[in-house]
């Protein structure tokens, strides 16, 4: 193989002449010893950025919402790794691979939290080192391939599944389905009994993730386009036919009964993804400058951008390499902005929750559309870079050829910049949930130390503590995580504990307390097996009877919604 490892090279050994009409950075085809090499350096380089940036999260973050409720199964109902042979009906997301998953985790881990939150930066790491591999596979240069890959590490609206455990089956789901497009994409590099096996692998990889979560579905169904753009539609057909039939196989024999809550009517499907695309531009617009700036305006420059650059590119004489620099970073931004519409199309269906600009734990929903926003992004960085570039060879007079050492350099110092932004972003995210964490602790010492010894079967209403320190980030705020926490510290599955947040309503009532929990169920606590507990004064009641409950309910206030403000951006 003869290619040049500048970007401007066109050609793999699995392009047919029609495919090669559009053009990527392809740089040479590293074998297995150098891409080992590269992938451990990039370990250890995303190793050291994590560290950097979640190593404060990992010492003083824990257990958020799902994983209280999670944490208590696995201590009372868990059959520990044998539950990787219970049925998925028993999983509310009917996934089997995750049940296999949180089992495994919880076998291994027990209840250390601090081991959880490291769980997560790994997977979180090791979703970067996939997507860097199957860009190198696509044959991106390795320096374009780790920024882009050390930037999805730290983007900052989609840290949920780096922050919280629970929702790293997105990080783990999208990984396999990284994996499973490189085993795709090496297997069009190759014919007969290789080329069907490095498939087989590949839809393995494909199931395996909708399995554990199926929010790539959407993207494997448009992994098509790939095969097409790399071997040609005659190949790429069959193909894409088979990752067609593994999708719909899982959709319609596991998801169908996910726990999910879904929307009814076309009318509100489209007007949901309506949404989703509106507020995905509205991300795009922060990655490309993560300030708080004018989306409208942002998007303006990158459209003028876009089309400017397109325009040069025609006048540019042919045997420039700017020319074609300019090209395929151009068809760079509008393939990750492609993934991204893509990657959120599948969350059209679900309730309005379920959108790119909800906070804390809600911003999960990103984790995909994260890697197409931070390509789209760092493609319009190379483009500025190469305009710049170019300019610059203008004024030079002569030469007139851009350096591509300069293009790469500006490039590079723009991702950088917005790489810190992002750190500081993730940070930021990180101590709003160690915070909660804290607030977590405080509830449970403070119920041990006042109710050292609840009665069997007591249900407990707390009160006083904030639902959430930050927006979407909460200390104990549903009617599942403080449940959990309580029956954990107290080693008694049957004891029930509620929080009582701005929004509850809790009432006397003849047979006993009710606790109407905001967007959740109602909870009616018998008199003389319940409990009320108030964080911020430390008061605690037990009535046994209505007149015991009216009187002493006054005192007992919920705490704030949360302490502290919503991010800018």
């Amino acid at each position: 193989m003869n290619q040049s490892t500048d970007s401007s090279a066109l050609a793999t050994p699995a392009r047919t002449a029609q495919a090669s009409r559009v053009p990527v950075p392809i740089a040479a085809d590293p074998n297995a010893s150098s891409l080992i090499r590269e992938l451990g350096i990039l370990a250890l380089l995303l190793t050291g950025l994590g560290w950097l940036v979640f190593g404060s999260h990992i010492r003083h973050g824990g257990f958020y919402y799902d994983d209280w409720s999670i944490a208590s199964q696995g201590v009372f109902h868990s059959q520990g790794i044998f539950n990787l042979f219970l049925p998925s009906s028993i999983n509310p997301g009917n996934r089997p691979l995750l049940l296999a998953y949180l089992s495994i985790a919880h076998t291994f881990l027990g209840l250390h939290q601090h081991a959880y939150i490291i769980v997560a930066v790994i997977t979180a790491t090791g979703l970067s080192l996939a997507l860097f591999l199957a860009l190198r596979t696509i044959g991106l240069e390795r320096l374009h391939a780790g920024i882009i890959a050390s930037l999805v590490l730290l983007f900052p609206y989609a840290d949920a599944t780096h922050l919280w455990f629970n929702a790293t089956n997105s990080d783990v789901s999208i990984t396999l389905y990284l994996l499973g497009v490189t085993m795709a994409l090496r297997g069009l590099d190759h014919s007969g009994q290789r080329a069907v096996l490095y498939h087989i692998l590949a839809l393995a990889l494909f199931a395996a993730s909708l399995l554990i979560y199926e929010s790539t579905a959407t993207a494997i169904i448009a992994t098509g386009a790939l095969y097409w753009w790399r071997a040609g539609w005659r190949v790429a057909l069959p193909k894409w036919v088979a990752d067609m039939t593994v999708v719909l196989i899982i959709l319609f024999g596991f998801s169908r009964n996910t726990g999910i809550p879904r929307l009814h009517g076309l009318s509100a499907i489209t007007s949901h993804a309506r949404t989703i695309y509106e507020q995905l531009l509205t991300l795009f617009a922060h990655t490309v400058f993560p300030l708080d700036a004018s989306e409208a305006l942002i998007l303006v420059f990158v459209a003028l951008l876009l089309v400017g650059a397109r325009e040069l590119s025609w006048h540019l004489v042919r045997d420039d390499p700017s020319r074609l620099r300019l090209r395929l970073w151009i068809w760079i931004v509008l393939a990750g902005l492609a993934l991204t519409a893509v990657a959120g199309t599948i969350y059209a269906p679900a309730v309005s929750y379920y959108s790119p600009l909800q906070l804390g734990i809600g911003n999960r929903v990103n984790a995909l559309p994260a890697v197409g926003l931070v390509i789209a992004a760092y493609g319009v960085y190379m483009v500025i870079g190469t305009l710049v570039s170019c300019g610059v060879a203008y004024v030079g007079g002569s030469r007139r050829i851009a350096d591509q050492r300069l293009t790469c350099a500006i490039a590079v110092a723009l991702a950088l910049l917005t790489g810190v932004r992002f750190a500081h972003l993730t940070r930021t995210d990180a101590n709003s949930y160690d915070l909660a964490s804290r607030y977590q602790l405080q509830m449970l010492d403070a119920l041990s130390a006042n109710l050292p010894k609840p009665a069997s079967g007591e249900t407990i209403f707390t009160f006083g503590a904030p639902a959430y320190t930050a927006p979407g980030v909460p200390v104990f705020a549903a009617s599942w995580d403080l449940d959990g926490a309580v029956q954990v510290r107290y080693d008694d599955p049957t004891i029930n504990a509620y929080p009582v947040i701005p929004g509850s309503t809790v009432t006397c009532t003849a047979s006993g307390v009710t606790n109407v929990i905001l967007a959740g169920p109602v909870i009616t606590a018998p008199y003389g097996h319940v409990a009320l507990f108030d964080l911020a004064t430390g008061k605690l009641s037990q009535p046994t009877r209505p007149s015991q409950c009216i009187r002493a309910l006054p005192a007992f206030t919920p705490g704030p919604t949360t302490v502290l403000p919503a991010p800018s951006v």
